[in-house]
């Protein structure tokens, strides 16, 4: 190697490498490793380039189509039906939910709890009035207002954590228990699961409870 550099001989012109036999190349060949004869033209039947080169975005067409546009007729009254200005959040909830709609949820929760019962009879269980059912309502829009981890935690004797107010309204076992048999309608009457007109949401039961001021819009809460 040291006698290629060392050598005393005169400077000649380079005239380039010499192509050993056999190594010819051949300039019909590509000078990409991938033949494009090998790639089937069905995987580029999706491939079109003309958008990309143009930069051309899609546009979609308007709809030719001469019929005319059919818009169904607005019949419903519009506007207040009622003159709330000076009503308390309590009157106008009241409007609402008149006292003969606790009374229906009180019944129908005294009735499910008793055929709950005939199953698993529970001795801790007794009926419930419309005026309970009020409160437990009542707590239950509280629980949405002040939020804490648990239920439970509202009765909890940890004086930074309890909330005395709500463990005056209800001992903590007797709001379970309502909880547990709260109900809308009568359970025995539902249709079975799968059958066209079963209401597994419940919805439509609670619109029949509030009245016919609803009942109209009861597809609204469906």
């Amino acid at each position: 190697m040291a006698a290629l550099f060392d050598s005393d001989s005169e400077e000649e012109e380079f005239i380039g490498f010499t192509i050993e036999p056999g190594f010819e190349r051949d300039n019909r060949e590509s000078e990409s490793d991938i033949s494009v004869s090998s790639v089937d033209t069905e995987d580029l039947s999706d491939l079109d380039l003309s958008d990309q080169e143009s930069g051309d975005e899609f546009e979609e067409e308007w709809n030719e189509d001469p019929g005319p546009v059919v818009v169904n007729p607005f019949f419903t009254n519009t506007g207040l039906v009622r003159d709330v200005r000076g009503y308390s959040t309590l009157n106008i909830f009241n409007l609402m939910f008149k006292d003969s709609n606790f009374d229906r949820i009180a019944e129908e929760t005294n009735r499910y709890a008793q055929q709950a019962m005939e199953a698993n009879p529970n001795p801790a269980w007794r009926e419930t009035d419309a005026e309970e059912v009020k409160a437990f309502f009542a707590l239950n829009i509280l629980f949405g207002i002040k939020q804490l981890p648990k239920v439970y935690s509202y009765w909890s004797k940890n004086q930074l954590l309890g909330v005395p107010e709500v463990q005056k309204i209800f001992p903590r076992n007797r709001f379970v228990k309502i909880s547990q048999y709260l109900h809308l309608n009568e359970k025995r009457k539902e249709l079975p699961r799968g059958h066209a007109n079963h209401d597994n949401s419940g919805p439509s039961a609670f619109v029949d409870i509030l009245g016919p001021p609803y009942a109209q819009d009861k597809a609204t809460f469906a």
